[in-house]
């Protein structure tokens, strides 16, 4: 089912995927035309020069993926690359 399968990939990730350390991390929402969408942004330790910025949609066939599925992957882009990664959930 579904829900199997969010609670095998969220499973999954916990155990094979490297957590890093941000600098800041903020829940948001924004109003969207068929209601709230959560963001989740994260803010590296060392930002570029240039200010860049990365928005993330996650994954997982888009069914199974969510801002805690996208999680190690958006703190890894936000600290190598040095722009500020905005995860978007749907």
């Amino acid at each position: 089912t579904v829900a199997e399968a969010r609670r095998d990939l969220r499973l999954l990730l916990q155990t094979t995927s490297i957590w890093r350390p941000v600098a800041r991390v903020q829940q948001a929402i924004v109003r969207g035309p068929k209601g709230d969408i959560p963001l989740r942004i994260y803010t590296p330790f060392a930002r570029s020069r240039t200010k860049p910025l990365l928005v993330w949609f996650h994954g997982g066939g888009f069914v199974v993926g969510d801002l805690e599925t996208a999680d190690p992957t958006c703190r890894s882009l936000a600290e190598q690359s040095g722009a500020t990664v905005i995860s978007v959930d749907y």
